[in-house]
């Protein structure tokens, strides 16, 4: 799914801008141990069902090379995961930091982009906290750390920038967990404040369904959709300004498939039901861009998926305004 990167809008706009095409996308590759040169395969877990990450690695990165994102935020990135995709991602750099105390330990949320197309212009990630300058900090009930990185980004060619935001909210079940999410996100959304006030696209495993079985829309999401506002630590009235690109693309995923685990993808499988309400998602700034594509992207070999979440791809486009002169 390569695509052309500039693209000419409509004649009437073509004299004073180009439309940009952004291919982004989220992918929770699954966090796995690396084994060390010469040890032996291990005889439980991911190894034993032939899906660890030393046997799923190179796939996993070849599906990416392939698709050749532009930018996408992963979760569940360990640091040897980590440097095993920088080998195998030579076009790719990328931001973050492990959310165990801000250096190498602990689960990275990293944000990977061209190098040939963006040059970096800022970057960081703080935690779904009280404090989310505080390394290691949490939220009360929260089963570990859980973190946001950011990367600010800059067109090589058009001088186009924009915030990929990427994240990982905790699993926490029932209505407790619900809660735990709808105050992490808060966090997210008043920091995001903070951040340059250019357009933004946040992508994430959110552990959370958007709608209940009745398909009203939980809290965290009326947050990010602007549905409905919360009181920031401020004490002021925010919400968020994204929309929802699943939902808004003009190509997208038919409403039977939209389960972004594997598990509702295995034929024959307990759990199989293609039509399960998604947990991964790709938002973006209201108003800034025009969702076109977006697909659940199913790669697997012999039936065994490259992990236990769909990569979540999506084609947006944004006008640029043309330099002066031209």
């Amino acid at each position: 799914m390569k695509r052309i990167i500039i693209v000419l809008t409509a004649a009437v706009f073509a004299l004073s801008a180009s439309a940009q095409e952004l291919n982004v996308a989220s992918f929770n590759i699954r966090n796995g141990k690396s084994l060390k040169p010469g040890q032996e395969m291990p005889k439980k877990g991911d190894y034993s069902k032939n899906n660890g990450w030393d046997q799923r690695k190179a796939e996993v990165c070849a599906l990416i090379n392939h698709e050749a994102f532009d930018i996408f935020g992963s979760q569940e990135v360990r640091k040897p995961q980590l440097d095993d995709m920088l080998a195998m991602l030579p076009d790719y750099d990328y931001v973050g930091v492990g959310r165990d105390h801000g250096d190498n330990r602990g689960e990275f949320s990293p944000v990977f982009y061209r190098k040939d197309k963006f040059d970096l212009v800022g970057s960081g990630t703080f935690w779904l906290s009280e404090t989310p300058d505080k390394s290691g900090s949490a939220l009360p009930n929260a089963n570990y750390p859980r973190i946001c990185t950011w990367a600010h980004l800059r067109d090589k060619v058009t001088g186009y920038e924009y915030i990929h935001v990427n994240t990982h909210l905790d699993h926490l079940g029932g209505s407790d967990g619900r809660s735990l999410r709808t105050a992490q996100t808060r966090v997210i959304l008043e920091y995001l404040k903070s951040l340059p006030d250019v357009p933004m696209v946040m992508t994430g495993d959110f552990n959370q369904a958007k709608t209940n079985s009745e398909e009203n829309t939980y809290a965290i999401f009326k947050n990010i959709l602007g549905q409905s506002n919360f009181t920031a630590s401020t004490g002021e009235k925010m919400t968020g300004n994204f929309s929802d690109a699943r939902a808004e693309a003009k190509d997208t995923v038919a409403s039977d498939a939209w389960a972004s685990m594997t598990a509702y993808w295995q034929e024959g499988g307990e759990k199989y039901n293609p039509a399960k309400k998604p947990i991964d998602y790709v938002f973006y700034t209201t108003g800034d861009f025009t969702a076109e594509v977006y697909r659940n992207i199913h790669y697997h070999r012999d039936g065994i998926y490259m992990s236990d979440h769909l990569p979540q791809y999506c084609e947006l486009t944004v006008t640029v305004p043309a330099a002066d002169g031209e």
